[in-house]
């Protein structure tokens, strides 16, 4: 799986052109979202394992994402608690770097 992100884009040709960028790069499979502010930054990914089927890859994110190595790798489809377990943890891994900020549930 490859991971890249742009961030603070202004106006719609430099998403196209980061959008360009990353399709030339990763293929045209590419997600674009919105930076908010505010909240617990995270990771999410999607991805299809040929022995273990799809896939949802969720963990704390910005720095902690590279820091802590602490991505969960979640079996679709996915129960509500899964998902309430890993964001608690990436909820705590972000108050004891003392980043955190209050999640939405």
């Amino acid at each position: 799986m490859s991971v890249a992100s742009f961030l603070v884009l202004k106006g719609e040709a430099a998403i196209g052109a980061a959008y360009r960028d990353l399709a030339d790069r990763l293929g045209s499979r590419v997600f674009l979202a919105p930076m908010i502010k505010g909240g617990v930054e995270m990771v999410l990914g999607v991805t299809h394992d040929p022995q273990f089927g799809a896939l949802v890859l969720l963990g704390a994110g910005g720095i902690l994402v590279e820091v802590l190595e602490d991505v969960a790798a979640l079996q679709v489809p996915v129960e509500r608690w899964e998902v309430h377990q890993v964001l608690g943890r990436a909820e705590g891994a972000q108050t004891a770097c003392g980043c955190a900020r209050s999640i939405t549930r």
